[in-house]
């Protein structure tokens, strides 16, 4: 076997060490990174294009994370004539611990015949019982298949005592990979749970935001603000979106103050939703849908069901209508920054819509 990408860290060592955090042994890293050269592909386009894989490789460097191994901090994933760093959610985990932001965290999907309760409210639980007995639990097909998925979630426990939840269903997860630039590459394709857990875990970024005292909480909050910019440029979106699910996009975070507070078990207040004015058009791709003022809602309305975002989700993709034009849609009709922030009324108006425009098409 070719040792290609050994010879290319070899020749760019003190380059590579010289990015790499405090914390990192170096020995480690350079030993994953010779792991690369058992995979063909990557072996191939390091012959061909080295300086894309040096560049995927000192990206890793610089946010802190280890390639590939058991840790499954981030991958080098090989497209035609280049690869790309892809972002585990277990990377972001490792750097919330080192910053001193969370204890541990846990992230799992939940399966069709599982058992699961998420509460709301002042007292927020997540409650999740596996269908252990499950005979399907023992093909590794079914347990890839995303049809037997119906949601995920992610629970951190911070210094505080105090813990942070986040639940995404099937829609959500379906909506961020909408936006991801690699839809229907071999990380969606190949690793839906994966990829599933990782956006519920996504999702807790604006909930956390704490930073220890030392020296080396510092240096690994500034290597997770890279991160989450670097996962931030694989999706899709406008400049005036805010999804919640995409990191990053709550703080804009360059680091807080050392000692700075973690957030209490409430979701912080959302940035306020752009006005409403009358007469305002705004260009979106695919289907125009008709903008009306929104009636006011009650304040205990039910929000959007799991069933109500797949429908709707399906719908949306049968009408050719893209995530960012229906995110804009439900802003501009409904006054809610995303699907998720609907109402079961709400929700109801736009699956009858979505199903006028998937048929007229």
């Amino acid at each position: 076997m070719q040792e290609v990408v050994k010879a290319l860290v070899d020749r760019h060592r003190e380059q590579v060490i010289k990015r790499l955090p405090t914390y990192m042994s170096a020995e480690h890293f350079f030993q994953l990174c010779r792991e690369l050269d058992r995979d063909p592909k990557i072996r191939r386009v390091a012959e061909r294009n080295p300086d894309s894989v040096m560049s995927a490789i000192l990206k890793s460097a610089d946010c802190g994370l280890l390639i590939g191994g058991p840790f499954g901090h981030c991958w080098i994933a090989p497209f035609g004539e280049e690869v790309a760093l892809l972002i585990g959610w277990r990377g972001f985990v490792f750097q919330w611990i080192h910053a001193g932001a969370v204890l541990k965290v846990v992230s799992n999907c939940v399966y069709v015949g599982d058992e699961i309760e998420v509460i709301a409210g002042d007292t927020e639980a997540i409650n999740h019982r596996p269908s252990l007995t499950d005979k399907n639990r023992e093909d590794p097909k079914w347990i890839a298949n995303k049809d037997n998925i119906i949601g995920s979630y992610a629970i951190a426990w911070l210094p505080t005592g105090l813990k942070q939840y986040r639940w995404c269903s099937k829609g959500q997860i379906e909506m961020a990979r909408a936006r991801s630039q690699n839809a229907s590459g071999p990380a969606w394709t190949h690793s839906y749970p994966a990829m599933a857990a990782k956006t519920a875990v996504r999702r807790l970024d604006g909930l956390i935001q704490v930073c220890g005292p030392t020296e080396q909480n510092k240096e690994a909050w500034d290597r997770y603000a890279r991160t989450i910019e670097l996962d931030r440029k694989q999706f899709d979106h406008v400049p005036d979106e805010k999804p919640d699910d995409l990191p990053g996009q709550s703080t804009g975070r360059v680091g807080p103050p050392t000692g700075a507070t973690a957030g209490t078990e409430h979701d912080p207040s959302p940035d306020p939703p752009p006005p409403h004015s009358e007469g305002r058009k705004r260009s979106v791709t695919g289907p125009s849908l008709v903008v009306r003022d929104p009636e006011p809602e009650p304040e205990d309305a039910e929000l959007i069901t799991s069933e109500q975002q797949d429908q709707a989700m399906e719908l949306m993709s049968a009408a050719g209508m893209r995530s960012s034009a229906l995110i804009r849609y439900v802003n501009d009709t409904y006054n809610v920054p995303d699907i998720a922030q609907l109402t079961t009324a709400q929700a109801a108006e736009l699956i009858v819509e979505l199903g006028k425009r998937a048929k007229a098409k």
